[in-house]
């Protein structure tokens, strides 16, 4: 016999590593889902916090409120007194 070398065999004849490469495959897409999920989730939260800063509170609606009623017995009373005099 001449001298040769024992060939080794490739590690691609087998299953496994199509087994863990698939398997790293789908986790790399669920975190890229999660990833997406989670900013969207942020976004949507950012503007819905966008929305409260804007929108007046429950105590300026009631100052704002009150003054408009406040407004509207001024307008009565002068009514009143208006038609009282004539």
């Amino acid at each position: 016999m001449k001298g040769t070398a024992p060939m080794t065999p490739s590690p691609w004849h087998t299953p496994v590593p199509y087994f863990f490469g698939g398997l790293a495959f789908v986790m790399g897409l669920i975190a890229f889902a999660l990833l997406v999920l989670a900013c969207s989730y942020w976004n949507l939260a950012h503007e819905d916090s966008d929305v409260r800063d804007k929108s007046p509170t429950l105590e300026e609606e009631m100052a704002t409120e009150g003054s408009e009623k406040e407004e509207s017995s001024n307008h009565l009373q002068v009514t009143n007194l208006v038609n009282h005099e004539a």
